[in-house]
């Protein structure tokens, strides 16, 4: 068990540096914007924003380079899924991100 932890532990850093997902990343940050779908925290107002995977990669690795499957979260709304809530904020925001 403890070393099944550190392999998904060491994957999960690994995941996050590729290039892959730095790509990604950003081209979500461009289609969604630079605001939290969720509460609409800013980094103008002291919100850190993270790139959150609406369905967990660990229940769903088949879309973990999905840009369908991300959306934009500040870091406290994002951390209050637990990697269980799989709510799409983004529909609060459709009429904007059809816009750009």
């Amino acid at each position: 068990m403890k070393n099944s932890k550190k392999r998904w532990s060491q994957a999960k850093k690994d995941f996050f540096k590729s290039e892959e997902w730095k790509a990604l990343r950003y081209s979500a940050f461009v289609k969604y914007g630079n605001r939290c779908m969720c509460c609409g925290g800013t980094p103008e107002y002291g919100y850190t924003l993270q790139v959150d995977h609406i369905r967990p990669r660990h229940k769903y690795p088949q879309l973990a380079l999905d840009i369908n499957n991300l959306q934009i979260l500040c870091a406290t709304c994002n951390q209050g899924k637990y990697g269980v809530d799989e709510t799409d904020w983004r529909w609060q925001h459709i009429r904007e991100i059809v816009s750009t």
